[in-house]
Protein backbone atom coordinates (compact mmCIF):
# COMPACT_ATOMS: atom_id res chain seq x y z
CA UNK A 1 0.00 0.00 0.00
CA UNK A 2 1.40 3.31 -0.99
CA UNK A 3 -0.89 6.08 0.74
CA UNK A 4 0.21 9.16 -1.39
CA UNK A 5 -0.97 7.85 -4.51
CA UNK A 6 -3.93 5.38 -2.43
CA UNK A 7 -2.41 2.54 -4.38
CA UNK A 8 -2.58 -1.55 -3.52
CA UNK A 9 -0.61 -3.74 -5.51
CA UNK A 10 -1.22 -7.13 -5.64
CA UNK A 11 0.01 -11.01 -7.36
CA UNK A 12 -3.32 -13.06 -7.94
CA UNK A 13 -2.89 -16.68 -9.96
CA UNK A 14 -6.02 -17.90 -11.47
CA UNK A 15 -6.63 -20.94 -13.72
CA UNK A 16 -4.51 -20.13 -16.30
CA UNK A 17 -1.66 -17.42 -15.18
CA UNK A 18 -0.37 -15.03 -12.63
CA UNK A 19 -1.94 -11.57 -13.22
CA UNK A 20 -0.90 -8.54 -11.50
CA UNK A 21 -3.64 -6.59 -9.76
CA UNK A 22 -3.82 -2.81 -8.83
CA UNK A 23 -6.37 -0.72 -6.72
CA UNK A 24 -6.04 2.67 -8.04
CA UNK A 25 -8.53 5.35 -5.92
CA UNK A 26 -8.96 8.39 -8.07
CA UNK A 27 -10.07 11.68 -5.72
CA UNK A 28 -12.04 9.57 -3.63
CA UNK A 29 -14.54 9.43 -6.41
CA UNK A 30 -13.44 5.93 -8.41
CA UNK A 31 -12.10 2.85 -7.47
CA UNK A 32 -10.15 1.37 -10.69
CA UNK A 33 -9.38 -2.14 -10.50
CA UNK A 34 -6.34 -3.36 -12.99
CA UNK A 35 -4.99 -6.56 -14.11
CA UNK A 36 -1.85 -7.03 -16.03
CA UNK A 37 -0.73 -10.10 -17.62
CA UNK A 38 2.78 -9.24 -17.01
CA UNK A 39 3.74 -9.46 -20.23
CA UNK A 40 5.16 -6.67 -22.32
CA UNK A 41 4.07 -7.22 -26.35
CA UNK A 42 6.58 -7.16 -28.60
CA UNK A 43 6.47 -4.79 -31.16
CA UNK A 44 5.80 -6.64 -33.87
CA UNK A 45 2.57 -8.10 -32.57
CA UNK A 46 1.17 -4.32 -31.40
CA UNK A 47 -0.86 -3.61 -34.09
CA UNK A 48 -2.55 -7.13 -34.49
CA UNK A 49 -3.11 -6.64 -30.34
CA UNK A 50 -4.62 -3.44 -30.89
CA UNK A 51 -6.89 -4.75 -33.26
CA UNK A 52 -7.55 -7.60 -30.90
CA UNK A 53 -8.67 -5.03 -28.04
CA UNK A 54 -10.96 -3.81 -30.21
CA UNK A 55 -12.42 -6.66 -30.79
CA UNK A 56 -12.50 -8.20 -27.35
CA UNK A 57 -13.97 -4.53 -26.11
CA UNK A 58 -17.05 -4.67 -28.74
CA UNK A 59 -19.97 -4.71 -26.71
CA UNK A 60 -18.60 -5.61 -23.72
CA UNK A 61 -20.77 -4.76 -20.89
CA UNK A 62 -18.17 -3.86 -17.53
CA UNK A 63 -14.98 -3.06 -17.72
CA UNK A 64 -12.51 -2.53 -20.96
CA UNK A 65 -8.99 -3.98 -22.24
CA UNK A 66 -6.54 -0.66 -22.73
CA UNK A 67 -3.72 -1.22 -24.35
CA UNK A 68 -0.53 1.23 -24.41
CA UNK A 69 0.19 0.76 -27.96
CA UNK A 70 4.00 2.65 -27.20
CA UNK A 71 4.54 0.86 -24.55
CA UNK A 72 3.18 -2.68 -25.24
CA UNK A 73 1.58 -3.10 -21.96
CA UNK A 74 -1.98 -4.47 -21.54
CA UNK A 75 -4.42 -4.48 -18.86
CA UNK A 76 -7.85 -4.94 -17.83
CA UNK A 77 -10.25 -2.33 -16.04
CA UNK A 78 -13.16 -2.57 -13.90
CA UNK A 79 -14.62 0.97 -12.31
CA UNK A 80 -16.34 1.09 -9.48
CA UNK A 81 -18.58 3.81 -8.29
CA UNK A 82 -17.26 5.63 -4.64
CA UNK A 83 -20.33 7.62 -4.89
CA UNK A 84 -21.29 6.30 -1.32
CA UNK A 85 -17.61 6.77 0.41
CA UNK A 86 -16.41 3.02 0.66
CA UNK A 87 -16.73 0.04 -1.81
CA UNK A 88 -18.73 -3.13 -0.11
CA UNK A 89 -16.64 -6.01 -0.41
CA UNK A 90 -19.21 -7.56 -2.23
CA UNK A 91 -18.15 -4.71 -5.37
CA UNK A 92 -14.58 -5.72 -4.01
CA UNK A 93 -15.04 -9.13 -4.75
CA UNK A 94 -16.87 -9.26 -7.98
CA UNK A 95 -14.50 -6.55 -9.34
CA UNK A 96 -11.90 -9.04 -8.90
CA UNK A 97 -13.42 -11.68 -9.76
CA UNK A 98 -14.27 -10.03 -12.94
CA UNK A 99 -10.85 -8.60 -13.70
CA UNK A 100 -9.42 -12.38 -13.18
CA UNK A 101 -12.30 -14.51 -15.35
CA UNK A 102 -11.46 -11.98 -18.32
CA UNK A 103 -8.35 -12.28 -18.73
CA UNK A 104 -8.18 -16.18 -17.94
CA UNK A 105 -10.87 -15.63 -21.33
CA UNK A 106 -8.35 -13.11 -23.39
CA UNK A 107 -5.04 -13.83 -22.54
CA UNK A 108 -4.86 -17.14 -24.15
CA UNK A 109 -6.08 -15.32 -27.22
CA UNK A 110 -3.88 -12.40 -27.04
CA UNK A 111 -0.69 -15.33 -26.79
CA UNK A 112 -1.93 -17.14 -29.85
CA UNK A 113 -2.00 -13.81 -31.43
CA UNK A 114 1.91 -13.25 -29.64
CA UNK A 115 3.65 -16.46 -30.48
CA UNK A 116 1.38 -18.52 -33.36
CA UNK A 117 0.70 -15.43 -35.77
CA UNK A 118 -3.30 -16.65 -35.17
CA UNK A 119 -4.96 -13.71 -36.75
CA UNK A 120 -6.97 -11.36 -33.73
CA UNK A 121 -10.30 -12.04 -35.45
CA UNK A 122 -9.91 -15.69 -35.01
CA UNK A 123 -7.84 -15.15 -31.61
CA UNK A 124 -10.64 -13.47 -30.04
CA UNK A 125 -13.89 -15.38 -31.43
CA UNK A 126 -11.83 -18.39 -29.98
CA UNK A 127 -11.68 -16.67 -26.92
CA UNK A 128 -15.28 -15.58 -26.83
CA UNK A 129 -16.71 -18.97 -27.95
CA UNK A 130 -15.17 -20.83 -24.58
CA UNK A 131 -17.89 -22.38 -22.29
CA UNK A 132 -17.43 -20.16 -19.39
Amino acid sequence: YREETQTINLAMSSQKGTYGLTFDAHGGRVLKVSGTMNHIVPEGSRTDIALAVARANYGMMAGFFDFGVDEGDLRFRYLISLANGTPSREQLEFAMSMVLFLLDRYVPAFMSIIYANTPPKEAISSAECVAA
